[in-house]
C-alpha cells in the first residue's frame, strides 16, 4: 500500500478486512505503479458493441490481433476508492466465440484464446500508444 500512497494525495489507511478480490486488486495495482505492466492470462472475454457500431468491426478479431481496452484504474481500499488514471489492456490472439444479438440492437461478442494459443494479457497504466491524446501531445 505503501507504492499506492506514493502515487496519491488521498490518506490510504488498511481496512480490518479485506476479501481476496480486494487484495489481489491491490497487488495489481502496486505492481502497475511499480513495474509498469501486469502480465497475466486469460481463458474467455466479452465485449458489448453498441447498436452503430460497423459490423466489419468484428472483421478484426482473430489470430494473430489483439484487442485494445481503454479506461480509468482506481483501487478501492476500504470505504476509499484512489483514481490513478488511464490504462490501457491488450488481449493478445482472441477468435470469436460467440456473437449474441441483444433486445436493444448491441451485440455481445464471446471471444476466446485462437485455437492452438494461450490467452495473453497485458495491464499498463497511462494512455494507450496510438490514441489521439498521445498524439496530439497530452500527457
Amino acid at each position: 500500500m505503501n507504492v499506492i500512497q506514493e502515487h496519491t494525495s488521498i490518506p490510504i489507511v488498511m481496512p480490518d478486512e479485506l476479501t481476496s478480490e480486494e487484495a489481489i486488486d491491490i497487488f495489481n495495482t502496486a505492481r502497475l505503479l511499480r513495474d509498469g505492466v501486469v502480465e497475466g492470462t486469460w481463458d474467455k472475454g466479452a465485449v458489448t458493441f453498441r447498436p452503430d457500431a460497423p459490423h466489419d468491426v468484428l472483421d478484426g478479431i482473430g489470430p494473430n490481433s489483439a484487442l485494445f481496452f481503454i479506461g480509468d484504474w482506481s483501487v478501492t481500499i476500504g470505504q476509499v476508492s484512489v483514481p490513478l488514471g488511464p490504462y490501457h489492456k491488450v488481449v493478445f490472439n482472441p477468435q470469436i466465440a460467440e456473437v449474441k444479438h441483444l433486445e436493444d440492437g448491441s451485440r455481445e461478442v464471446v471471444f476466446e484464446p485462437a485455437e492452438g494459443e494461450r490467452g495473453r494479457a497485458e495491464e499498463r497504466l497511462g494512455l494507450s500508444p496510438g490514441s489521439p491524446q498521445t498524439q496530439s501531445g497530452c500527457p
